[in-house]
C-alpha cells in the first residue's frame, strides 16, 4: 500500500478543495458560513493525512506528494475554468 504519492490523500484533498472553492467560496452564502465550512473541509484532509502516517500506511513524503499533486491539479482546473467558462459568462 505504500507508494508515492498517496492517492487516497490526493483524492480526498482534491475533492474537499474542489467543493471548498467552487461551491462555498464562490457562492453567495454569508461570510460566517463560508468560514465554518472552510474550517470543516480543511480539517478533514489534514486528519486523513495524519492518520495515514500514524497508521503506517504511508510516509510523510507520500502524503505531502499527494496533497501537492492534487493542489497542482486543482490549480490547473481553476485556471482553465477562469479562462474558458468565466470568459463566456462575461461576453
Amino acid at each position: 500500500n505504500r507508494g508515492m504519492p498517496c492517492f487516497k490523500k490526493c483524492s480526498i484533498f482534491f475533492f474537499k478543495s474542489f467543493i471548498l472553492i467552487y461551491f462555498i467560496l464562490k457562492s453567495k452564502i454569508s461570510k460566517t458560513y463560508k468560514i465554518i465550512f472552510s474550517v470543516i473541509l480543511g480539517i478533514i484532509p489534514l486528519l486523513v493525512g495524519i492518520s495515514r502516517i500514524y497508521l503506517g500506511a504511508h510516509f510523510f513524503s507520500d502524503v505531502f506528494g499527494g496533497a501537492l499533486l492534487s493542489s497542482m491539479l486543482l490549480s490547473s482546473i481553476d485556471i482553465i475554468y477562469d479562462k474558458t467558462i468565466n470568459r463566456k459568462k462575461s461576453k
